[in-house]
């Protein structure tokens, strides 16, 4: 792992996905199934996951500059 930020190089990862969006939407809905606001939770971690490694073997870099 560290061997990644060798020279200084770090990460810094805030991601929302659409997959995070429909999991935070779906614990927001009272009425949503839980099997299916689990699945999505699931899935929200996944995408997650494979945008930090992504990231992390700088196959993906990302400025987002808020205004």
């Amino acid at each position: 792992m560290t061997r990644g930020f060798q020279q200084g190089r770090t990460e810094v990862c805030r991601v929302v996905s659409d997959e995070s969006v429909a999991f935070c939407k779906a614990m927001d809905d009272h009425t949503a199934d839980a099997k299916e606001t689990a699945d999505l939770f699931r899935k929200a971690l996944k995408a997650h996951v494979e945008y930090v490694s992504a990231a992390a073997d700088a196959k993906v870099s990302t400025i987002i500059c808020l205004v």
